[in-house]
């Protein structure tokens, strides 16, 4: 039986390695993103837990970019995987938070009767009321939002909101 030499091995491995990859496969069809950061305010405190969406304005050729504020009110913008940014475009930023409405039903019910759980969360759903905006309305709406942000390939994208 014939060994294989540690050259065919090695560039064997170098040709498995270029057609499955490193990381994310890159589409064709996608256009280049740029890192891209939102400053998120209200009354000059950071504003945590808001969805920031940057809607193109032309949307029958733009492409959304979408993250969520953290602590710091900042948010890390996502297009086609986690944090690469927005493409370059103009966008209309669509930001919401909404009230966070938990039903009066104990979670230890969870693990000790699922189903009167499921029932209770049930029931309590039916009578729930929407959330409330948490945030001025108008900047829940593409229509409504003054809010706008120019993405471009070179400088900064780092955009802050109050």
């Amino acid at each position: 039986m014939k060994s294989i030499s540690p050259i065919a091995l090695l560039v064997m491995s170098g040709c498995i390695v270029g057609m499955v990859g490193c990381g994310r496969s890159v589409n064709p069809n996608e256009r280049p993103t740029y890192k891209t950061k939102v400053s998120l305010f209200q009354n000059a405190k950071p504003v945590e837990g808001a969805n920031v969406v940057f809607n193109p304005v032309d949307s029958s050729i733009g492409i959304a970019a979408y993250g969520r504020t953290n602590a710091d009110g900042v948010a890390t913008l996502t297009t086609y995987s986690t944090g690469d940014g927005a493409v370059e475009d103009s966008f209309r930023v669509t930001v919401t938070k909404l009230e966070q409405r938990m039903p009066d039903v104990p979670m230890e019910l969870y693990e000790t009767d699922p189903e009167r759980y499921d029932e209770l969360m049930i029931a309590a759903g039916a009578t729930a009321k929407p959330p409330a905006h948490l945030l001025p309305r108008k900047y829940a709406s593409v229509k409504t939002t003054d809010l706008t942000a120019e993405v471009r390939p070179e400088g900064d994208n780092n955009f802050q909101f109050e």
